[in-house]
């Protein structure tokens, strides 16, 4: 971007770019950075919280939602539970980016999916279902890839998964 002063997201909505211009194949290289080391994750979520405030969804839902929730020993302090703290919501709604450890991410995304599949995709409002929905689809996208060391995925619904995202965290 800084040589050439193109900007990739303008990129990956021209339509035009569509057929040369291969995400999956360009950023997979390293999924720790890209999703959970000041990644795709914390934006989407430090976004995500920051449109749901005004709704009525506030972090501390999560924040309480997290706490009962226990972790096997071997993921030591790394669980997340505290990355929807008052002290650390305070930076994130500033920045509208998630402060938290890649480590913290794994082990977080699930139970918030669980959260938001539970919760946020039952809610009346369609402007909260729809956050919930385009969440659900990183989730897949990021479940797709964390089992994509043990398991084959199907590069094709990993593609239309991920056009899926992008498509609904643009509108």
């Amino acid at each position: 971007e800084k040589h050439l002063g193109w900007k990739i997201s303008e990129l990956l909505g021209d339509a035009r770019l569509a057929g040369v211009l291969r995400p999956t194949r360009q950023v997979l290289f390293d999924t720790m950075h890209v999703f959970f080391s000041k990644g795709v994750f914390q934006f989407h979520v430090g976004a995500m919280l920051v449109a749901l405030k005004p709704l009525g969804v506030k972090a501390i839902m999560f924040h309480n939602y997290l706490q009962p929730w226990i972790w096997p020993k071997l993921v030591g302090t790394a669980t997340g539970k505290d990355v929807f703290s008052t002290k650390r919501i305070k930076s994130c709604m500033e920045n509208e980016v998630l402060t938290c450890q890649a480590s913290e991410c794994v082990s977080v995304y699930p139970v918030m999916a669980n959260f938001i599949h539970e919760g946020l995709l039952r809610n009346p409002c369609p402007n909260i279902q729809a956050h919930a929905r385009c969440f659900m689809l990183l989730v897949a996208i990021m479940d797709m890839i964390m089992h994509s060391c043990r398991h084959a995925v199907d590069t094709r619904a990993l593609q239309g998964t991920l056009k899926s995202y992008l498509e609904s965290f643009r509108a």
